[in-house]
């Protein structure tokens, strides 16, 4: 480790209680435990960690890629980093799976069956649906299933649910069950007209289903051929988001730059991830921040996917033409704050950047991967650096991380090549990765839940410089990396290190 000349200060741990949930978990509890290093507090932009000594404590410039930021050490006695330890981590991690014997017959993942002691949700309060499919989307509830996939060749159904983003099933026919998927078809059919192009007959219904565990937006999506028949029905919980950077996974630096974005007057902060990554309910949740009575807010949405409770919402039900009417027509009301929702097209991008340059603040919701990619497009466009430069005040970029399995996760062998190549430096690569195999407990998905992970990029004077000479999304990925911008593969991977997640989950979710 490099010192300065002068040794660290020692301190007391009980004189930085309580610490933060967002400084515990700042550093892998395995790297915690090996070097005898905690995580204390965060003081002028650097994180204070506390460790028994200063020889063979790894750099903290090795520690910058999960927090950073500078470190400073502090000295504290040993029995007290210990008691520390015991009293914040876990005792013991759970113990994974038994490795499977080389060339021994596996048994495959179990597929999610339909529960048969799940009341169907209430007739009363969701009027106009069937009794058979009340019971099938109490059932796809019960199972936290985000869609429900039904399809057909021939004369045969098959079903299958969507858990944590993976297709489970197909669920095994029950005696009769062909017939109780022909009446659900029936069921949707009987929703709405359909549009008929040649042999194809389509057709679309949103409804919003109330059940114990609150409401839910319900999209059903029903397309049949002379050959093929699909149904997709996909289920959103409507649950508001409250406002709190921290509980959804920003750390502090993160947080505070989110708060100072939506304090400012006027420009456009960018919000981006894609339709699975829960970005809408971030949005929501800063807009009602916002939305106080000194404030006018106003949105402008393609569709409408929750209500804003105390904001007037546009929506042009996917018409591209009337949403950039509704665009000007919003901004001749006078908005202090306009959420626009998505902001994709060239023109529209154009027309918000100029009116955000004099007010209101803009917050606008686009489709890319992070940081750099949404900065590139905009680019790619032909927009002028300049107006970009002078009126973008930040982007946020939000992915939903699977966590793996603690029941099932296992032992998983990467080389350190391969892990170097999704961007682990070999002195901070811990033995052993891991991956959930899929069993009961996870219905057979080997991930038991999902966490947020954020990118938030500051446009500060060099990156305007930047834009005006020209970049390419490789170099603006560099460049910032080597601002110390946290991204969201350094993230992830930090999550892979401690063993929360899979190299195979990173690599998904996050570009390089």
């Amino acid at each position: 480790m490099d010192q300065s000349d002068a040794q660290p200060s020692a301190v007391h741990l009980k004189d930085f209680e309580p610490v933060p949930p967002d400084i515990l978990s700042i550093f892998p509890e395995g790297l915690i435990r090996k070097h005898m290093i905690v995580p204390l507090t965060m003081k002028e932009g650097h994180l204070i960690a506390a460790v028994p000594r200063t020889e063979g404590i790894v750099k903290p410039e090795g520690l910058k890629f999960f927090t950073g930021c500078p470190v400073d050490f502090v000295l504290a006695p040993i029995d007290e980093i210990i008691e520390f330890i015991k009293t914040h981590y876990a005792k013991e991690a759970p113990p994974p799976a038994p490795a499977p014997v080389a060339g021994a017959p596996q048994e495959p993942a179990p597929a999610v069956l339909p529960r048969t002691d799940v009341p169907p949700l209430s007739e009363m309060e969701n009027p106009g649906l069937s009794s058979i499919l009340l019971r099938l989307l109490s059932e796809a509830i019960t199972q936290r299933a985000s869609e429900i996939v039904m399809d057909r060749e021939g004369e045969t159904y098959r079903m299958r649910w969507r858990i944590r983003g993976v297709l489970v099933g197909p669920h095994p026919q029950k005696e009769g069950g062909q017939k109780e998927c022909e009446n659900l078809i029936d069921t949707v059919r009987g929703m709405s007209e359909p549009i008929v192009v040649s042999d194809m007959r389509w057709l679309e219904v949103k409804k919003e289903i109330r059940a114990p565990a609150g409401r839910f937006y319900t999209l059903f999506s029903l397309t049949e051929t002379p050959m093929t028949t699909l149904l997709t029905i996909k289920l959103s919980p409507q649950v508001e988001k409250l406002f709190s950077p921290s509980a959804w996974g920003m750390d502090p630096p993160q947080a505070k730059l989110l708060e100072d974005f939506l304090a400012s007057q006027q420009g456009l902060v960018l919000f981006c991830g894609t339709a699975e990554d829960d970005l809408t309910r971030t949005i929501h949740s800063c807009t009602r921040k916002l939305a106080t009575s000194e404030r006018h807010v106003l949105a402008v949405e393609s569709e409408i996917e929750e209500g804003i409770s105390g904001v007037p919402q546009f929506v042009s039900h996917g018409d591209a033409a009337l949403f950039s009417k509704l665009l000007q027509t919003a901004f001749e009301h006078g908005p202090d704050v306009l959420v626009v929702s998505p902001l994709v097209g060239k023109d529209d991008i154009v027309f918000c950047l100029q009116k955000a340059a004099r007010g209101p603040l803009v917050l606008g919701r686009s489709f890319a991967r992070d940081t750099a990619d949404a900065l590139i497009q905009i680019l790619n466009m032909g927009i002028e650096p300049y107006l970009l430069s002078s009126t973008l005040l930040g982007v946020v970029a939000q992915r939903k991380l699977r966590l793996n399995c603690p029941h099932c996760q296992d032992k998983e062998s990467v080389t350190r090549e391969r892990a170097k190549e999704i961007g682990i430096p070999a002195e901070i690569q811990p033995p052993y990765f891991y991956r959930g195999q899929g069993c009961d407990r996870c219905q057979g998905t080997g991930y038991d839940r999902e966490t947020e992970i954020f990118e938030v990029l500051e446009l500060t004077d060099d990156l305007k410089n930047a834009f005006v000479h020209g970049l390419n999304i490789e170099t603006l990925r560099t460049t910032l990396r080597n601002k110390g911008i946290r991204t969201l593969r350094q993230i992830a991977n930090h999550k892979a290190i401690s063993g929360q997640t899979s190299l195979a989950e990173v690599v998904r979710v996050t570009p390089k």
